[in-house]
């Protein structure tokens, strides 16, 4: 084949979600046009095919695009032996030749394997008695399709006479498997596709007419069978067969190349209501736990009717039902699957065809119309089309073209409700009608449910907010209410979606300059409120109603008993009918000129029993007896001269009666749909005619009706207002009575509340003495057992101290000894090594005369190449050079093989590990960026040789982690000091997530010095160390215990001194690798010598684990080893810190701002709500001093101290979010921070006496707020500030005194004392500047901020002063003393009944104004008795500490 016949491609490794004719269909026709896709997912699989090379091309170069691990082949045409074998015979031979040969193919065997054999009635000839063989079922379709092919296409009755013939040889065939009968199905289908005559003029075109019986063609469910494209509801009960009953049609995409369809094809009417009524009865309530698979099956059946539909040309009222049912699907399933992954269900895809089936409806509603036909549910699908469209601003003028009963209808009027309210924005309006919609409108609703929050959001918070820079509580569960939400969550996380957040899980800030606007909208979730008005299945949402009968149809089959193809009515009445338009054209011409079928080739004729389904009237007669359809196998015998008769007379009047009756039945049932047609035209003029005239006389009739009721109404509605306007007034004076009598009930209730308040309190007082007392006797008793502790302890340590320096001296005795011991081992092996281990070797030239002294020497050539030796004395030897050569080539060979190979072996062995891979596969938790820093603690090499396996060990060691094995060339060690062995950042991959890793390996040789200590602690070498790895000396085995207690004191002194010159918290995990020798050492002896049990119980390890290394570091043992460690090591690394890091000023401004403003901003609206002075300055001035004092005490706690972090080669000056900078824990620099922090602080400000004189108060106030300003260039800025506020207060006072007072100014209790520390407050936070005190360089960043670190758990331990609760107690004291002066005034003022009268009707202004006020003093009431119960509470729980 060449290459510009491919045209398909077959993509291999495609994943489930994406093998879906849907998504594939969708990625390619973005390039090309897609021809057709079959997919096999069982096999990760999916073949296309194109319509040319060219876009074949294309669409493989972008299947990359799709996924990046699919791959892509060529996919070629198989071609059928039986084909291939026949082409070659037809190109040899000539046209006689060729029919020769084809019929010779044609009586050979199956290529099955089992004969086909055809029914008696035709397989035997006249006068012939033995049965003939019958060619296999692919070779003879092959036959009869060329047969076709090659015969004469000129005349229609030759087209007829090869097609009759044809089918007439396809009876009878046996197909036993699915695959054999989808085949013969075929074959038929193709023959009846060839005898049809195409038409090209559209005048005379005729629509087709479907005559299916089942709810799926035949031919298609074997089909599907074979290429296992059944769904799950199409499938036997545990097994893959074709439920054929249950097999309904499949969609198949239309195309260019694709054929008119056959009547036997397509469903009738009938048919496509009773497929509907199966997937609404048996299908529609499966989808709960596999909504993809039911999704999709019926998505795509329904697509099949509606194909159907259209092209039989169908409108009528049950058609428009099957397209209503449709729609309703779609509309369930936008709200019921909107929650499901894009592989299961695609919104938009779902939101196109509902409207495809919307314009249908439109559309055959319009034309049924135009007869005379309106539906009952057109109303209903007119208002669906509106909500569909509610943002298109043209639908209300669609809606004034409706029918006046349609566009008057409740469910139009509810849809143009919606448009309106969606328009408005009237959020309100639109919640109102989902909750009273239907249960599809409400799913169609649902589609504009996060446009309408999105818009009902964005105008509550510009409503709701004076400007950018300040924001507004707005409560919860008043979104949740109004907008519909499921609950808080959901509300919270849509809220989160604009960049709007939600304060204590109740209150949404409101903020303009926080809110976004995102691109797009948020995904959509079910509503409750909608999935609530499901009451009923989802079959009789979609169907409408009540469900009907559930059909019972057994499906139609070609093929009897014997697996035999019988024909049946479908294909031989089809084949007549689709005959028949080209043989009344043709009718005349036939009769006219005798056509003889003979002579135009016809060779073959049906059976008897197929005459009458298959011959037309008009050939019945010409059509001449002739042989039987098979010959038997030889040579065909030529046609005799004088045809004999089949045919009796008899079975020809059979046959012309048979044809008279159907062309009569034909007839009658033309006459009848004409007929039909006139009656109902008639009745449509005669309704329109009789609905005119009781029009006419309606409207007179009502005219005269709606007179009388008209003035008889208007009386009835005079005499109702006179009855309402007397209930008004009788309701206005139970009113004002009800309300008096209610303030004298809540100032009883006042007194009752108060006498048990204060009787409550003596009692809590009482209880709380009494805990004072318990309390002091504890803390006493504390004491004395302290004091008692104190003088056991000293005793105790004294002890303690006396055995520990009796073992440090021990200690000394026993390393003293251990040193003397390894310089005599030293000593003895140079010794060893200089002494000779035996006398020095001849020269291998004079062997042979040392050997053999009298021997010829040198060797004569002449003697070798006769292969003797002379040995002089010992005669002559002989030798056999070649084989003496041989052995040398073949072992210096061998010495190269194994030289290169454990070369190869040691490259590989001292590679370096991949850290980057091992940390992030063993990293505890996921992190965005990960920091691993381990130590390594080797033994002292100084006095070992370059070959002494413990050298060679330690260097192996460094090469694994350094990345070099050049280790002795590129670094120099001194002895004890820390060195840094490896420090890199790289890219890796956690899962499918980019992680960036930072190493750092640190090495240490020996034992450390005081000295090297102390540098390592000034350096921070060892700060944020993740693990430590121990590698133990080669251990000689000695039966002196003492030897071994030296070993194992070295290692473990080398240890502690490595855990305790790094900080304490976190605790790391340890490694300990331990040489392997011939006598291993067991895991037991390890923690016993190096007492790890010891070292977890002081927490200077978390965790071990002992790894044992082999002798040998050539090979891989070793390599896994180490990487399992350092799996492990990754894998027990400290969890995070969970450190947060802010500027300082932000630190301070979100500090001030949730302790202490939300506080004072209540108090203040309290007290102004109350028509209260303002709190007293000092009461204000200690809750900020105390909020930053608790700040500076967080922000320099002595926690973080002990903190093992940063990575000290990693950390940058300034610091960052992830790394402070080296200092950010050092006492002094937190003491700075401390100091920085509290200069926020204000100076206190004590209040002046009451009475005051105005003057000297306002200089006070001046000189305090001179105290607060940093600088002389600020100051005036706030004495502006001050100075206003005091003016306005000034004009305050001579306004409401008009000059008649005696005093100069206003009191000291009308000065706006907490407006003036607001503003004071406000220009320190501006203003401020750091304190001159030393710090650190690093700790400044780049841009000038300087960072803080701190724990977030310890922000929400704060203490608010005792000053300040005092000052909230009184506040609401003073709230309740201002109720009872209102209620006292009150009841005064309603002492008469005329009073009453008055006050009702003359001052009912003034009465709504103070009941508003009273209502307001009562909500504030109830929060004072809330912090009183606070405030009691706090008192009890500090009695009982």
């Amino acid at each position: 084949m060449s290459p510009g016949e491919l045209t398909a491609i077959q993509c291999k490794n495609v994943p489930d979600y994406l093998n879906d004719r849907t998504v594939l269909e969708k990625h390619f026709g973005q390039f090309v046009k897609v021809r057709r896709i079959m997919t096999r997912r069982n096999k990760k699989m999916a073949i296309l095919h194109f319509f040319d090379h060219a876009s074949a091309a294309l669409a493989r170069k972008k299947a990359k695009l799709l996924h990046k691990d699919i791959v892509t082949f060529w996919q070629k045409k198989k071609t059928s032996p039986a084909k291939r074998e026949f082409s070659s015979k037809e190109k040899k031979a000539g046209e006689d030749e060729g029919r020769q040969s084809s019929e010779e193919i044609n009586y050979q065997h199956s290529p099955l394997r089992k004969p086909l054999m055809r029914s008696s009635a035709s397989s035997v000839m006249p006068g012939k008695s033995s049965p003939a063989k019958k060619p296999g079922l692919r070779k003879s379709l092959q036959f009869e399709a060329d047969l076709f092919d090659s015969g004469s296409e000129g005349q229609s009755s030759e087209a007829l006479g090869t097609s009759l013939s044809s089918l007439g040889n396809l009876v009878g065939l046996v197909a036993e498997t699915s695959e054999e009968r989808y085949r013969l199905l075929d074959q038929r289908d193709k023959i009846m596709r060839q005898a049809r005559i195409k038409r090209t003029d559209l005048g005379k075109a005729k629509t087709v007419v479907g005559t299916c019986p089942d709810m799926c063609p035949e031919k298609e469910r074997y089909m599907r069978e074979t290429r296992n494209q059944l769904s799950i509801f199409e499938l036997l009960l545990g097994s893959d067969k074709v439920d054929h009953a249950a097999a309904i049609k499949e969609y198949s995409r239309s195309s260019a190349d694709q054929e008119e369809p056959l009547p036997h094809e397509l469903r009738p009417s009938e048919v496509l209501s009773m497929t509907m009524d199966y997937l609404v009865t048996n299908i529609m309530d499966q989808g709960e736990g596999n909504y993809r698979e039911w999704y999709d099956f019926v998505w795509n059946r329904t697509r099949g009717i509606r194909k159907d539909i259209t092209q039989q040309h169908l409108c009528n009222p049950l058609m428009v039902s099957l397209i209503e049912k449709c729609t309703r699907f779609h509309i369930h399933c936008a709200h019921h699957l909107c929650e499901e992954p894009m592989s299961s269900f695609d919104a938009k895809i779902n939101n196109e065809n509902m409207t495809k089936c919307l314009q249908s409806l439109k559309e055959m509603y319009q034309d049924l119309a135009n007869k005379g036909i309106y539906c009952k549910s057109e109303a209903e699908f007119r208002g669906y089309n509106v909500l569909l469209n509610l943002n298109k601003g043209d639908i209300l003028r669609e809606v004034q073209q409706f029918h006046p009963e349609v566009r008057n209808s409740p469910e139009v009027r509810f849809a143009v409700q919606a448009f309106a309210a969606l328009n408005s924005n009237n959020f309100v309006r639109f919640f109102k009608l989902v909750q009273a919609a239907s249960y599809l409108n409400a799913c169609l609703l649902h589609c504009y449910f996060n446009q309408i929050r999105k818009d009902a959001l964005k105008s509550l918070n510009i409503a709701y907010t004076v400007s950018t820079q300040r924001c507004t509580a707005f409560p919860l569960d008043h979104l949740v209410r109004m907008l519909l939400f499921k609950d808080c969550e959901e509300a919270t996380d849509f809220i989160s979606y604009y960049g709007l957040s939600v304060s204590d899980g109740a209150y949404v800030e409101l903020n303009r300059s926080a809110f976004l606007e995102p691109d797009g909208l948020p995904k959509p979730r079910k509503s409750v409120f909608v999935s609530q008005k499901l009451t009923v299945s989802v079959g009789e949402v979609v169907n409408g109603g009540p469900l009907p009968a559930v059909p019972h149809h057994v499906p139609v089959s070609s093929f009897n008993g014997q697996n035999k193809y019988t024909g049946g009515s479908t294909s031989m009445d089809q084949a007549s009918s689709s005959q028949k338009s080209s043989m009344e054209a043709t009718e005349g011409r036939v009769e006219s000129k005798g056509v003889d079928l003979d002579a135009a080739g016809v060779r073959v004729q049906p059976s008897a029993h197929l005459l009458p389904s298959l011959v037309p009237r008009q050939l019945v007669a010409v059509l001449p007896p002739a042989q039987a359809i098979s010959q038997p196998t030889g040579q065909l015998e030529p046609l005799s001269s004088k045809p004999q008769p089949v045919y009796t007379d008899t079975d020809i009047a059979e046959v012309v009666d048979g044809l008279v009756h159907d062309v009569l039945k034909g007839e009658c049932s033309e006459v009848s749909r004409a007929g039909v047609a006139y009656v109902t035209a008639a009745i449509c003029t005669s309704e329109a005619a009789v609905e005119e005239l009781v029009t006419e006389v309606m409207g007179e009739i009502l005219r005269q009706v709606a007179g009388g009721v008209l003035s008889a109404e208007r009386e009835r509605v005079k005499e109702e207002r006179r009855r309402v306007e007397e209930e008004r007034q009788k309701q206005e004076r139970e009113q004002l009575i009800k309300q008096l009598s209610q303030l004298v009930g809540m100032e009883l209730m006042e007194e009752v509340i108060k006498d048990s308040v204060q009787e409550a309190s003596a009692n809590e007082l009482k209880c709380a003495l009494e805990r004072d007392r318990q309390a002091r006797i504890a803390r006493c008793s504390k004491v004395v057992s302290g004091h008692v502790m104190d003088l056991f302890l000293e005793d105790e340590i004294f002890q303690i101290a006396k055995e520990t320096l009796q073992e440090l001296q021990c200690f000394c005795k026993y390393l003293q000894r251990w040193r003397e011991a390894v310089a005599a081992r030293t000593k003895l092996k140079r010794q060893m090594r200089a002494f000779p281990a035996a006398p020095s070797c001849a020269d291998p030239k004079t062997k042979l005369k040392a050997l053999s002294p009298s021997a010829e020497w040198p060797v004569a050539m002449e003697n070798l190449c006769k292969r003797i030796v002379n040995l002089g004395n010992g005669g002559k030897l002989g030798i056999s050079c070649t084989r003496l050569n041989w052995l040398r080539n073949k072992t210096v060979h061998e010495i190269k093989v194994q030289h290169f190979y454990q070369q190869l072996l040691s490259d590989l062995a001292w590679t370096p590990l991949d850290l980057v891979s091992l940390i992030t596969e063993h990293i505890p938790v996921q992190q965005e960026q990960f920091f691993w820093k381990v130590l390594l603690v080797l033994p002292n090499d100084d006095e070992c040789a370059e070959d002494d396996p413990n050298r060679v060990l330690m260097d192996w060691l460094k090469a694994k982690f350094m990345g070099d094995r050049s280790w002795k060339k590129n670094a120099s060690h001194t002895e004890g000091r820390i060195q840094t062995l490896t420090l890199f950042n790289s890219p890796g991959m956690q899962g499918g997530r980019s992680i960036k890793v930072s190493v750092c390996v640190k090495v240490a040789h020996g034992a450390l010095s005081d000295s090297d200590l102390d540098t390592a602690e000034m350096q921070k070498d060892l700060l944020g160390t993740s693990g430590l790895i121990l590698l133990l000396p080669p251990r000689v085995r000695s039966e002196d215990v003492a030897e071994d207690d030296v070993y194992w004191l070295s290692a473990l002194l080398q240890l502690k001194q490595l855990l305790q010159a790094k900080p304490f918290h976190p605790i790391v995990p340890l490694v300990v690798l331990v040489p392997s020798q011939e006598e291993e050492a067991t895991e037991k002896e390890v923690e016993e010598g190096l007492m790890l049990q010891d070292l977890i119980s002081a927490q200077l390890i978390s965790d071990y684990t002992i790894v044992e290394l082999p002798g040998s570091i050539n090979d891989l043992q070793g390599t896994r080893r180490i990487s399992a460690a350092v799996g492990w090591l990754v894998s027990q690394c400290p969890d995070s810190h969970g450190l947060c890091s802010q500027t300082l000023r932000e630190y301070v401004e979100d500090g001030i701002d949730g302790e202490f403003g939300k506080r004072f901003y209540h108090d203040w609206k309290e007290r102004r709500l109350a028509g209260l002075p303002s709190q007293e300055p000092g009461v204000i001035i200690e809750l900020y001093n105390s909020t930053l004092q608790f700040l500076a005490d967080v922000v320099s706690s002595e926690h973080l101290c002990d903190l093992s972090w940063p990575v000290t080669e990693f950390s940058e000056p300034g610091g960052n979010k992830l790394l402070p900078h080296l200092q950010w824990n050092m006492p002094d620099h937190l003491a700075w921070l401390k100091k920085a922090v509290l200069s926020f602080q204000i100076p206190y400000l004590d209040l002046p006496p009451l009475g005051a004189p105005w003057g000297p108060v306002c200089c006070m106030i001046f000189q305090y707020v001179c105290q607060i300003a940093s600088s002389s260039h600020t100051q005036p800025l706030i004495q502006s500030q001050v100075e206003n506020l005091l003016s306005k207060t000034y004009q305050k006072w001579k306004n409401r005194t008009s000059g008649n007072s005696d005093e100069d100014g206003p009191s000291v209790d009308e000065i706006p004392w907490d407006d003036i520390l607001a503003v004071c407050i406000d220009h320190k936070l501006r203003d401020w500047k750091p304190p001159k005190l030393p710090i650190a360089p690093e700790a400044v960043s780049e841009d000038g901020q300087i960072h803080v670190y701190f724990f977030k758990e310890h922000l929400k331990n704060f203490t608010l002063p005792f000053s300040w609760e005092q000052a909230r107690l009184r506040t609401q004291e003073e709230i309740r003393q201002g109720h009872k002066s209102l209620i006292s005034s009150l009841s005064a003022q309603a002492g008469s009944q005329e009073g009453c009268k008055r006050l009702g009707e003359e001052a009912s202004p003034t009465l709504s104004d103070r009941l508003k006020h009273l209502q307001r003093l009562l909500r504030a009431n109830k929060d004072g008795e809330v912090a009183s119960k606070l405030h009691l509470s706090a008192l009890v729980d500090m009695v009982n500490i």
